[in-house]
């Protein structure tokens, strides 16, 4: 017999989807363009029979390859319309609630599970996100996904298939997002100092884990040292985004500008814009000097870049509701700064709730540990995000952990508000 839990974690699921799928059905979607443009293409490329091939038409390393594959197999086998994508993304978005609120189970509890995976269900980048032909939605999935199977509480057996699963977990996600392929490795370490094992067992979980992204990851490296005759783990993209992000201009404050507008880097890129490698390391050399000449402004605008990371309402995602606030206002475009900030509170809500509960969870010794170990891929990618360029899409993967502690704060305000 099916318990009145599961049952209701089926109708949060089946509301997740409805809203993404209503938004789907709602919104006119604009055709994909600059990375979303770019994931399309080598899509479209690898089932036309040209291989994993960009721009120029041959052999790219400049993009992780899970992202496209997974285009390629859907254009493959549903045909090539975007919105069949859309779809698939929107059922992931909504799968991926339920795993947000088995991970709110696992650290906080039982009681934690339906607010969770509520709180994923309606927070309103995550049901836009799928709507986009980008990473975000497939690299939360595998990302809360990982967490959950390394969160094994400390009286259960912490095998070394567990930490094989989370390696192979880990190479998955760093194949869509790059950044993210030391995730897994982080993790496995967080946990060795949760569950205070001893150095053999701590060599076994690490040799497992490093298994597991090994086979995963090697395979592509070695697809990239054949294509270029450089190693590289994923793809490039280190060097570039270095040269944005220690630009003294801070790139970020402007969205709409692209790269092309910028002499000095067009600069670099103009000799070499068909050399991925070279390109991506001169420009990781340049941007090496920009932090050296400019260390203070570098050191500020990080701290800008992290700020601007979490408050973001995702609304520049959305048609009709990409103008900056200060736009909208001079504009007095009423509806639209309407919008914006019912979604930005929402956002802003959501986040202040996951907070507390992850802080109030990290103060109490029965869940300190998995807590924090949780929190170890969200203040890794923070750091990594605030010290290269970033935009406030790549919070988007981290949000479905978030939301495992959007219940468990909830509680915990309800808590102090009856005592008071």
């Amino acid at each position: 017999m099916v318990s009145r839990r599961a049952a209701l974690l089926v109708a949060v699921v089946m509301l997740a989807l409805a809203i993404r799928l209503g938004y789907l059905a709602l919104v006119q979607q604009p055709a994909p363009d600059q990375d979303a443009w770019e994931y399309d293409l080598i899509g479209r490329s690898l089932v036309a029979g040209k291989g994993f091939a960009g721009v120029w038409d041959r052999p790219t390393v400049a993009r992780a390859p899970l992202y496209p594959l997974f285009l390629a197999g859907t254009y493959a086998a549903l045909g090539r319309d975007p919105d069949v994508v859309r779809v698939l993304q929107a059922i992931v978005g909504a799968l991926t609630c339920a795993a947000s609120g088995f991970l709110a189970a696992r650290i906080f509890g039982a009681a934690a599970l339906l607010p969770a995976a509520l709180a994923a269900a309606l927070w309103p980048a995550l049901a836009v996100y799928p709507s986009l032909l980008l990473t975000e939605t497939l690299a939360g999935a595998v990302l809360v996904l990982l967490v959950l199977v390394a969160t094994v509480s400390p009286d259960q057996p912490a095998t070394w298939r567990r930490w094989l699963l989370v390696g192979v977990l880990g190479g998955l996600a760093a194949l869509l997002r790059a950044e993210l392929l030391p995730v897994a490795m982080l993790v496995v370490a967080a946990a060795a100092l949760v569950h205070r094992v001893g150095a053999r067992r701590v060599l076994g979980w690490v040799a497992a884990a490093a298994l597991g992204v090994s086979v995963v990851v090697l395979p592509w490296t070695a697809r990239n040292f054949l294509v270029s005759g450089a190693v590289i783990p994923v793809a490039t993209g280190l060097g570039t985004g270095l040269w944005l992000g220690a630009h003294p201009g801070d790139i970020t404050e402007t969205p709409g500008r692209r790269r092309a507008d910028l002499p000095e880097y067009m600069t670099i890129y103009g000799p070499l814009e068909r050399d991925e490698v070279a390109l991506d390391r001169a420009l990781l050399r340049a941007g090496l000097a920009m932090v050296a000449a400019h260390p203070a402004r570098y050191v500020v605008n990080a701290g800008k870049r992290l700020w601007r990371l979490w408050v973001s309402s995702h609304t520049h995602a959305i048609p009709g509701l990409e103008e900056s606030f200060g736009a909208a206002a001079r504009a007095r475009a009423v509806g639209t700064l309407a919008g914006k900030g019912v979604l930005g509170v929402a956002h802003l809500g959501l986040l202040a709730l996951s907070a507390v509960g992850f802080v109030a969870a990290s103060l109490a010794s029965s869940s300190r540990g998995l807590a924090l170990l949780a929190l170890v891929p969200i203040a890794y990618c923070a750091l990594v995000y605030a010290a290269l360029f970033s935009t406030a899409r790549y919070q988007v993967p981290l949000l479905p952990v978030l939301a495992a502690g959007v219940g468990y704060g909830f509680a915990v305000l309800c808590r102090r508000g009856e005592a008071r």
